[in-house]
């Protein structure tokens, strides 16, 4: 294969991938629009609750099913509004979810999706904590109290939970360092 057959198979293949993250984008809105109404209209039955009954017959989880019903609160006449906003694949939305409040301006809410829609996932994280104004990764130290969660892989569970101060951590030795002046100690 050429390199100019490479380039247009590549190219090809990345409209493609394009159009699946802008249907797999509006599918979660428009998913969110759907268990809105189901909600709002009771379309479930009374004995098993709104939540178990979509989990039952979709397979979707408790937070999957809130997220895609407040994107759609939030952000659906938007989306479906402007077609920029129609490819924001549904992790940056589920990020952009803790910034926008009920009250939250239209301006508002289309500054995070302008962001959302032209920022990598890593980008947009930075500039959402810069913009609550709080600590980015490049500026964090990491000094202070460091939390060990240890989990259940199969149920997970809490099952322990333990603090440590970082800098006393960081100053103990290492395994490496032990052995070396354990070494040096004897020979």
């Amino acid at each position: 294969m050429s390199k100019e057959e490479q380039v247009e198979q590549v190219f090809l293949l990345l409209e493609e991938l394009r159009e699946t993250l802008r249907t797999a984008a509006l599918g979660f809105v428009d998913g969110g629009r759907i268990l809105c109404e189901i909600q709002a209209k009771k379309l479930f039955p009374k004995d098993q609750g709104f939540y178990f009954f979509i989990t039952d017959n979709v397979g979707l989880g408790r937070s999957t099913i809130n997220d895609r019903m407040n994107a759609w609160k939030r952000f659906g006449t938007l989306i479906l509004g402007n077609k920029e906003f129609q490819g924001i694949e549904p992790t940056k939305l589920r990020r952009l979810l803790p910034h926008v409040k009920h009250d939250s301006t239209d301006e508002v809410k289309e500054d995070l999706l302008y962001a959302a829609a032209n920022l990598s996932v890593k980008d947009l994280q930075i500039w959402l904590m810069e913009r609550a104004g709080q600590e980015t990764p490049a500026g964090c130290n990491h000094s202070g109290w460091i939390e060990v969660i240890k989990i259940c892989t199969k149920c997970r569970k809490i099952l322990a939970r333990a603090k440590d101060d970082l800098n006393e951590i960081l100053e103990r030795p290492t395994d490496a360092q032990e052995e070396k002046e354990e070494e040096a100690a004897i020979g």
